[in-house]
């Protein structure tokens, strides 16, 4: 399926470079990914040894790991979602930056839930996180694909649903 933005042309429709919103959207997953290991600290030496304070980072790790996938699960979806998008309306553009504002809280969250994982609260504060940046990709593809020209024309109707049921 050809992209109307071939050759990475820059292309404006009145509100925004789709361009510039794609670049935003791949510098703050990029950021995310890199924030989360951030919280990974090496076990200080000790009697126990490197194997113990490795086995006494796994939640951690765990986390790490999950958060990781979650997110970049979500990038997947944010740049399959942007390659159909030929135009883009000020609704759009926003939903875009909510559900870029839950991707950069998602190193929060982990870290909430690294430093108390027995807490239902902190489980609460992740997966609350991660539902709120599930809910606003799947906001942005329903405008998207509800309000017919900011897709891309060439864009089956059946892709289209298919996508929606994602």
């Amino acid at each position: 399926m050809p992209n109307k933005r071939a050759n990475d042309q820059l292309v404006h429709h009145g509100f925004v470079s789709l361009n510039r919103l794609e670049a935003l959207g791949d510098a703050i997953f990029a950021f995310a990914l890199t924030l989360l290991a951030l919280d990974l600290r090496i076990p200080a030496p000790g009697s126990g040894g490197l194997v113990s304070g490795l086995i006494a980072h796994e939640p951690k790790l765990f986390i790490f790991l999950l958060t990781f996938l979650v997110v970049a699960q979500e990038w997947d979806v944010h740049q399959r979602t942007m390659m159909h998008i030929a135009r883009a309306d000020g609704v759009f553009i926003w939903m875009c930056i909510l559900s870029l504002m839950f991707v950069v809280l998602m190193p929060a969250s982990a870290d909430i839930l690294g430093k108390y994982p027995t807490q239902p609260l902190a489980l609460a504060c992740f997966g609350t996180n991660t539902a709120l940046l599930c809910l606003a990709s799947w906001l942005m593809w329903q405008h998207a694909s509800q309000r017919g020209p900011l897709l891309d024309e060439s864009l089956a109707p059946f892709t289209v649903k298919m996508i929606s049921r994602l």
